[in-house]
């Protein structure tokens, strides 16, 4: 059981009217949303020139997206837009004695509470000493009530639209193999009760995961709701109990429905007929407005999708809806956009052979550069009367990339040679051998593996990629990987090149493509674009929660932010990063930040600091 505070605004909502006339509110909850469960009990506060405790109540729902009903709606002062539910739990409620909050700054543990110091938000964590001494002065109507939880419904109830997260997160295994490995780690919680830090060692001792991903599957977990943290210590959700106990793969997507964003949506749109990779991404991008630049989550959604046995994989690669995927979307409340188009994924985006390279995804670019070179990469990877004029595609990707490439090619020399140049002894060299074909996919006849392994060691290269338009057959893949070369497909080079104009990569970052061999290791790029872009935005979400507050409650410290930025259901920044972005922040070069015992506050407007790091720009650049 967990305790926590509940802030009403009475601006916005009559509270005290409500608690007299109401014995049940169904209560927003933008904060703590996967942590708060049917059992905890709550302490109602009301803001404002009056601020302290008017109500005390116990949660008796998992979180779920709702309107407020008929009874609530009379109570509330700023009618809420029709068709705009929240995110709510049902409590059960009764008004107690006034207790101000002057009260609560005289007592040892309350006095430093977020909800006396800084009251942003909506719901407050309150720890055992602090709940000691609010029962103390409760002590003539304590917060006791009859009767449980609401009956929990078989399938998780999703939350709003709005709260459920964009992205998911592969486990280790491939794409057959996502249920196995939850599996084993839910078993693992169960055992050993471990903390994320414990979990992300486990996980890289057990699957030889990478630090970053290990805490990235860490943290999946959690906001996905298989896990929950209770005292610092890791547990199983219901859910996660329900699925160890029965192994039904369709659960495990009902629960990812209910906090992410396009799951079974993914799957109705397959319900009418079987889609591509590239029509999926269109669709969620047009019609769900998802926003990737590349096919990356929607990768991620097919192989949870293929381990829980949800989808299959047809002769021309699309995606299909198994019989299981049919029987749990008839369970799922599904999001509908207004004004929605046709969802019905339509030919020109099918593979009229398979192998050959679809149509490359109408997705917005904003750099006329970056939209030349996705065009070009599918045109020419795909003309075969020209082979020059895809070789010289692929030298402007890698040099758009940060690699200084030169084109070659003729007789007994490789395609093109790109050369990272990270100083004497980590630079490193590729050859690019590139390969067109007019109709199907390149076969392990057309390459000449000799000649390949001939031209790394004439250009003293460390690595080999083959690029074209697809590839086909098992073959070639075990050649390739035997080789050390690594397959590069035009789409592949179009997700480079979109990854790279929105989240530029170092050149160390890229080496991970190529050490392998076989397919391109793709994901392990994913991650780090995912932990630059969590990394800026943690920094941007710190300048904004300083900006915005810091004339309220003065300079902030790491732990002040923390509590800020639990508001933002989208970015869960951990402590120790924003204490990261801090510290960068308040680095002599940029100046933004000023820092005063470990409390932090602006230097000054921001549109100065911006001026500063333009003028660092500007040198950068000359």
């Amino acid at each position: 059981m967990r305790r926590w505070i509940f802030q009403a605004n009475p601006k916005h909502y009559e509270i005290v009217e409500a608690l007299t006339a109401l014995d049940e509110i169904r209560w927003r909850v933008p904060q703590y949303t996967d942590e708060i469960r049917p059992g905890d009990e709550v302490v109602i506060w009301r803001s404002g020139s009056e601020s302290g405790i008017v109500g005390v109540g116990m949660v008796v729902s998992n979180p779920f997206e709702s309107m407020l009903p008929p009874a609530e709606s009379g109570f509330v002062l700023n009618a809420e837009p029709e068709g705009n539910p929240e995110t709510r739990v049902v409590m059960k409620v009764r008004s107690v004695d006034y207790v101000p909050k002057a009260v609560l700054q005289e007592q040892q543990a309350l006095r430093e509470h977020q909800i006396v110091r800084a009251p942003m938000g909506t719901v407050f964590r309150l720890e055992q000493p602090e709940w000691d001494e609010i029962k103390v002065l409760l002590s003539a109507q304590p917060p006791v009530f009859d009767g449980g939880a609401n009956e929990q419904p078989a399938v998780p109830l999703p939350y709003a639209w709005k709260d459920r997260r964009k992205d998911t997160y592969p486990l280790p295994g491939g794409n057959d193999e996502y249920l196995v490995s939850l599996s084993n780690v839910l078993e693992h919680v169960a055992l050993q009760r471990p903390t994320i830090d414990h979990l992300s060692d486990w996980l890289q001792e057990e699957f030889g995961s990478s630090q970053s991903n290990a805490r990235h599957i860490s943290l999946f977990l959690r906001r996905a709701g298989f896990v929950r943290e209770s005292a610092g210590l890791l547990e199983l959700s219901e859910v996660s109990r329900r699925y160890l106990d029965s192994q039904d793969g369709p659960l495990v997507i009902a629960q990812l429905h209910a906090r992410i964003r396009f799951i079974g949506e993914m799957l109705e749109v397959l319900h009418s007929s079987p889609a591509s990779t590239d029509s999926l991404l269109k669709i969620a991008n047009d019609r769900y407005a998802m926003g990737w630049s590349t096919k990356a989550q929607i990768q991620r959604r097919r192989g949870w999708f293929q381990s829980a046995g949800v989808t299959a994989q047809d002769d021309e690669g699309r995606l299909v809806l198994t019989t299981s995927g049919r029987e749990i979307l008839e369970r799922l409340d599904l999001y509908a956009p207004e004004a929605a188009p046709d969802t019905t994924p339509t030919n020109w985006s099918e593979p009229e052979v398979e192998g050959v390279p679809e149509a490359p995804t109408p997705v917005p670019i904003r750099d006329e550069h970056v939209a030349s070179l996705v065009a070009e990469l599918h045109r020419t990877s795909v003309d075969s009367a020209n082979p020059d004029d895809f070789e010289n595609i692929v030298r402007d990707v890698f040099e758009f990339l940060g690699f200084k490439a030169e084109q070659l090619g003729g007789s007994g020399k490789t395609d093109v040679v790109a050369d990272a140049d990270l100083g004497r002894d980590d630079s490193y060299r590729i050859i690019i051998d590139g390969k067109t074909t007019e109709r199907g996919a390149i076969k392990d006849g057309q390459i000449d593996w000799d000649t390949i392994d001939d031209h790394r060691t004439q250009h003293q290269a460390d690595y080999v990629v083959i690029a074209g338009p697809a590839f086909g057959g098992e073959r070639l893949l075990n050649r390739a990987e035997k080789h050390g070369a690594t397959l590069l497909t035009a789409g592949d080079l179009e997700d480079l090149v979109r990854q790279h104009s929105e989240t530029p990569l170092s050149l160390d970052a890229y080496r991970s493509l190529f050490v392998a061999g076989g397919e391109a290791n793709l994901e392990a790029l994913t991650e780090s674009v995912e932990e630059a872009e969590r990394l800026t935005a943690v920094a941007l979400a710190v300048l904004r929660g300083i900006e915005n507050h810091g004339n309220e409650v003065g300079a902030m410290t790491a732990r002040d932010l923390y509590l800020l930025l639990r508001s933002d259901t989208e970015l869960e920044a951990e402590e120790r990063e924003i204490g990261l972005a801090l510290s960068s922040l308040a680095s002599p070069l940029l100046g933004i930040l000023t820092a005063t015992d470990g409390a932090f506050r602006l230097t000054g407007p921001l549109r100065t600091s911006l001026m500063r790091m333009r003028l660092l720009t500007g040198v950068l650049e000359r």
